[in-house]
């Protein structure tokens, strides 16, 4: 059948030549004199896995295998797949060093610590404005709603004595507080003039003892004016915290109060100091102190 045989012919694939395969020695020791298009199987051992070359097989005319030439010019294809991590082309053709930017380091964000709030003294002195009004209420009856006055004025200018509400008014039993002296305000005035000049204080003290409910204080006054020595004694009460002067020295009055706070224990007072029939001082001076609690020896037995 005719139909039939030609379309055989037309199905029958054609015969494939046989192909000597090339030792790999012949590679390395001797060039070759074919072209490569000749031996594609030359051509992928000779580039670069997954490189374009061995695709490239019929456009080569030959290959370089760490410098031999292979069936023409050397094209040096391993030392160029490494230059091309340090080298970039640009749109113009030119070749130039590749910039590799640095690594981002990231610095965590430094936390910002809030400003610490000033401890509030337990104790401290003010001034008397009847017509300062804070929170609703005037300061004559009360200077804020932290503070309560405990020894209260009523002329204008004129020291009061405030304690913070929540301080304890008793130092802890059976110890002695040394205060140190935080802030104060002084002045000595003339009474033919008039004239009030400000003082400074210096080597303040101010002892308070709760086991035998007294007190001891002084300073040194200076102002151009007169330079002296100011003391007072007096008594502590523990009930209500007040300090007030015992008369010993007719010349210095003193009346203040003390509070406690956890273990900061404050003071204030007020004091006017006569100095001769013209000249006089007074002021008002905070004070800060530490208030610990009686300690117990080991092996004390406490009676309840």
């Amino acid at each position: 059948n005719l139909e039939s045989s030609t379309l055989s012919n037309l199905v029958t694939p054609p015969t494939e030549k046989a192909t000597t395969a090339v030792p790999p020695s012949a590679l390395v020791t001797a060039p070759l004199t074919t072209p490569a298009a000749s031996n594609p199987m030359l051509l992928v051992a000779a580039g670069s896995a997954g490189s374009s070359t061995g695709m490239l097989s019929g456009m080569t005319t030959g290959v370089s295998l760490g410098g031999t030439t292979l069936g023409g010019a050397a094209t040096n294809l391993v030392e160029s797949s490494v230059k091309t991590k340090s080298t970039v082309t640009t749109d113009a053709g030119e070749v130039i060093a590749a910039v590799t930017p640095p690594p981002v380091v990231e610095t965590p964000a430094t936390p910002v610590t809030p400003a610490p709030t000033p401890a509030l003294a337990p104790v401290r002195w003010g001034k008397y404005d009847p017509a300062t009004v804070v929170d609703g209420v005037t300061l004559g009856a009360q200077v804020s709603r932290q503070y309560t006055q405990i020894i209260a004025a009523s002329t204008a200018g004129a020291y009061t004595i405030e304690r913070l509400n929540g301080a304890s008014a008793t130092l802890p039993e059976q110890r002695d507080v040394s205060f140190v002296l935080d802030s104060y305000e002084a002045n000595v005035r003339n009474a033919s003039t008039g004239t009030a000049t400000a003082a400074t204080l210096t080597n303040a003290t101010l002892n308070v003892s709760s086991v035998r409910n007294t007190f001891d204080t002084g300073f040194t006054l200076n102002s151009p004016v007169y330079t002296g020595e100011v003391r007072a004694t007096g008594t502590y009460s523990a009930p209500d915290g007040m300090l007030r002067d015992d008369g010993r020295n007719p010349q210095t009055t003193v009346n203040g109060a003390v509070g406690v706070l956890g273990e900061v224990a404050g003071a204030a007072y007020a004091f006017t100091h006569q100095i001769d029939p013209v000249l006089s001082a007074d002021g008002a001076l905070n004070w800060s102190g530490t208030a610990l609690a009686p300690s117990i020896p080991v092996g004390t037995t406490v009676a309840r």
